[in-house]
């Protein structure tokens, strides 16, 4: 079982604590406190968050692009 690192409203079990709660994450002004946040930021956070922000604590996660746009839609829905 993969372990969750964030706590994501509507997804059950997801509860994780390492990294900040997701709730309303499209009405904040940044990703990871530097990346302008707009969908197609968020999506490519998502893609590959090293490319995006170098050395971040955000592991890759190995989602393709088509699943990084689907959850970037859920999170700014």
């Amino acid at each position: 079982m993969r372990r969750l690192c964030h706590d994501i409203p509507g997804i059950a079990g997801a509860e994780g604590n390492v990294g900040p709660p997701l709730h309303r994450i499209g009405t904040r002004t940044y990703i990871a406190g530097y990346i302008q946040n707009s969908p197609d930021n968020m999506a490519d956070w998502i893609e590959d968050p090293q490319r995006a922000l170098p050395g971040n604590a955000m592991p890759r996660m190995g989602f393709p692009q088509k699943d990084a746009r689907d959850i970037t839609a859920f999170l700014y829905r």
